[in-house]
């Protein structure tokens, strides 16, 4: 009879263990689509292999809509629209008059608001605690629907003017390399608080060939990079 009260006493111990553990572990998600909203500061800059090119780089921001498809438990597609600002300032080499061969450095503020489809493949680590770990990677469709390109000239007397001001001097199409690496801490239930770090690469010229405004020529590259920190909710 001992022997039995005894059992029972350690079988109600090891069960009440196992009700305190999934009372305090958080819910798992389950939901094979979700969905949520980011915001994402950015350093922007231009990274050409021209030599001559000097350029500088510019905060900017974006944000935008996720949307997550859990194919396996720790494999997801990522994509969603963003809305995102980019742009930097690149300094070039203009010839202004042929005879005599006039130059001077003209620097030209490169700003375009792009709308941007991410497309990802995610990996995440089981959970740790609350936490878990992802790597993502892909690429990003652009195109700019808004765009404003000033220049400053090292010398006076040479400033753009008439229809060239009126220009677009950004290519319609913007194709990138993206890879991340991040966090999600879960709040409850499919909702989850998510931060990344990601690097971005152009795979195609952003500023288009005008040698006699902006200095720049087709043998060499003009590409909007840039680095974010994106944080967001998912549900």
């Amino acid at each position: 009879m001992k022997n039995l009260n005894a059992k029972v006493i350690i079988l109600l111990v090891i069960t009440s263990f196992g009700l305190k553990a999934q009372e305090t572990s958080p819910a798992v998600a389950t939901t094979p689509l979700r969905f949520g909203l980011h915001a994402s500061p950015n350093i922007s800059y231009i990274q050409s292999n021209d030599p001559d090119a000097e350029s500088s780089s510019k905060v900017k921001f974006a944000f935008g809509l996720m949307v997550e498809y859990n194919f396996a438990p720790n494999y997801s597609f990522s994509t969603g629209v963003d809305y995102i600002f980019r742009g930097g300032e690149l300094t070039l080499p203009v010839e202004v008059s042929e005879n005599p061969s006039v130059f001077i450095n003209r620097t030209g503020t490169y700003q375009a608001g792009m709308v941007q489809i991410p497309l990802y493949l995610k990996m995440r680590t089981k959970e740790f605690g609350y936490m878990r770990y992802f790597a993502e990677f892909g690429g990003r469709l652009g195109f700019p629907v808004d765009q404003l390109t000033e220049f400053e000239d090292s010398s006076p007397g040479f400033e753009v003017q008439g229809d060239a001001l009126e220009k677009n001097y950004i290519n319609p199409i913007d194709v990138m390399f993206s890879i991340g690496l991040g966090g999600e801490y879960n709040l409850g239930g499919n909702t989850s608080l998510v931060a990344g770090l990601y690097y971005n690469r152009s795979l195609a010229d952003n500023i288009k060939t005008s040698g006699g405004t902006l200095g720049t020529e087709k043998k060499y590259g003009y590409r909007f990079d840039y680095v974010n920190l994106k944080v967001g909710i998912l549900f």
